[in-house]
C-alpha cells in the first residue's frame, strides 16, 4: 500500500498517520504456497510443497496478534488462498476481529459454500486474476485449460450478489493477443481490467518467468491506454523532483505494511523477502519491530544505486523488484530504467545520464 501525503482522502491520511506512528495497517496473508494452476509466469513455483505452513490456530493466533497492534486491512493470498480447507476458519476469524478482509482468487475455486462465507461475512473486495480469454489461452498459461468457464461463472455470481470485484490480470507475452477479448470481459460486466507488466525471477532464483515480459516500450503502450496516464506522468515528472528522504522503502513496506508467508516469515512485502523475520517464533509485535528496524537501517546508496537516480520517483521499480531481479534493494535494473527512459521520452524529456542505465544486471 502506497505511503501517499496527506489532502486527498481520509484513507490517505490514515495510512501517513500510520507510515510516520510505524503501525501496520496494511497486511498480505499468504495462507499457502500451494496452487491448483502451474502458470508459466509464477514467481512461487519451485517453492511448493517444499515448507512448512502455519496451522489453522497458528493463522488465528498471528491475527488476533496483529490487531492488537493496529492493523485493520489484510488481504489473503497465496498461492491460491481457497486451496486451505481451514480457509473459512481463518477467514472468519480475521472479519470477526475486526480486519478489512480483501481476497485475491483465481477464481476457479469460489465454491457454493465460498459465496455463502462471503455473503454473510463481505469482503471488502474480491481481486479475481483473468489468464485469458478462452479454454485454450488457459490451458497454455496456467495449465488447466477447463477452469475458464468456472472462472467466469464464479465471476458473474459474485458479481450478482453485490461483492466489489477488481478484475486484473498479468501484462505478459503469452496473454498480449487476447488483452482485447480479456477488456470486453470486463466491460460487459461494468468492470475495468487491471494490467500489471511486472513479472520477475521465481524465489528460488530461476529467471524462466523473464521470458514472458513484454519490452519495456510495449509496457509503456499499454500503460497509455489506461485512463489518466498523461496526468501521472506529469505527477511524476511534470514538477520539481520529489523529496523521498533517504528510506530505502518509500511505498510504506516495512512502515505500515508487511507480507507473512505460508510458514510464517515477517516480510516487507510479498516481493522483498531479503529481509524476514520469523512472527512464528518471535510474535507478531516483536517481529514487526525488528523488521521495521532493519528496513530503517538499510542504505539507499550513491553513485550507480537507484537511490541516486534524480527520476527515482517516477520510476516503475521498488526496492523488491531490485531485489527480486537484480539481487539488492538498490541496484538498477535495465528493464525498469528502459521503461522510465521511455515516459520521460513521451513528455520529451532527456533521461538523466547518471543511474539511469545499468546494463550490467540486464
Amino acid at each position: 500500500m502506497p505511503l501517499i501525503s496527506p489532502g486527498t482522502s481520509e484513507a490517505d491520511r490514515l495510512s501517513e498517520r500510520a507510515a510516520r506512528a510505524r503501525v501496520p495497517l496494511y497486511g498480505a496473508l499468504e495462507l499457502t504456497w500451494r496452487c491448483n494452476f502451474r502458470c508459466v509466469h509464477c514467481y512461487q513455483e519451485g517453492l511448493r510443497d517444499r515448507h512448512r505452513e502455519l496451522s489453522t490456530a497458528e493463522w488465528k493466533a498471528l491475527l488476533s496478534e496483529l490487531s492488537a497492534l493496529g492493523c485493520l486491512f489484510v488481504t489473503f493470498t497465496g498461492g491460491e488462498a481457497l486451496l486451505r480447507p481451514d480457509f473459512a476458519e481463518i477467514y472468519a476469524h480475521a472479519v470477526d476481529l475486526g480486519f478489512l478482509p480483501t481476497v485475491f482468487t483465481n477464481g476457479s475455486l469460489v465454491t457454493d459454500e465460498i459465496l455463502s462465507l462471503w455473503d454473510r461475512r463481505p469482503p471488502k473486495k474480491i481481486e479475481v486474476t483473468l489468464y485469458g480469454a478462452s479454454d485454450l489461452r488457459y490451458a497454455e498459461v496456467t495449465g488447466r485449460g477447463v477452469a475458464f468457464a468456472p472462472v467466469l461463472a464464479a465471476l458473474d455470481a459474485l458479481l450478482a450478489r453485490g461483492h466489489w470485484v477488481e478484475l486484473k490480470a498479468p501484462a505478459m507475452r503469452p496473454l498480449l493477443g487476447d488483452l482485447p477479448a480479456m477488456r470486453e470481459i470486463a466491460r460487459v460486466r461494468g468492470l475495468e481490467l487491471r494490467t500489471d507488466g511486472h513479472l520477475f525471477p521465481r524465489l528460488d532464483g530461476d529467471r524462466a518467468p523473464l521470458v514472458h515480459r513484454l519490452s519495456a516500450e510495449e509496457l509503456v503502450a499499454l500503460q497509455r491506454d489506461q485512463p489518466a496516464f498523461g496526468e501521472q506522468l506529469d505527477a511524476c515528472f511534470g514538477g520539481a523532483p520529489p523529496d523521498l528522504g533517504d528510506a530505502v522503502y518509500r511505498c510504506g513496506a516495512a512502515s505500515n505494511a508487511f507480507n507473512v508467508d505460508p510458514s510464517g516469515q515477517l516480510q516487507p512485502c510479498a516481493i522483498s523477502r531479503g529481509l524476514s523475520v520469523d512472527a512464528r517464533e518471535l510474535g507478531a509485535a516483536a517481529a514487526w519491530e525488528a523488521l521495521r528496524g532493519e528496513a530503517e537501517r538499510l542504505d539507499p546508496g550513491e553513485g550507480e544505486s537507484c537511490g541516486a537516480c534524480e527520476v527515482r520517483g517516477g520510476c516503475s521499480r521498488c526496492p523488491g523488484l531490485s531485489w527480486m531481479e537484480g539481487g539488492a534493494v538498490e541496484r538498477p535494473v535495465a528493464f525498469h530504467c528502459d521503461a522510465t527512459a521511455t515516459k520521460l521520452k513521451i513528455l520529451g524529456r532527456e533521461p538523466p545520464a547518471r543511474g539511469l542505465f545499468a546494463r550490467q544486471v540486464a
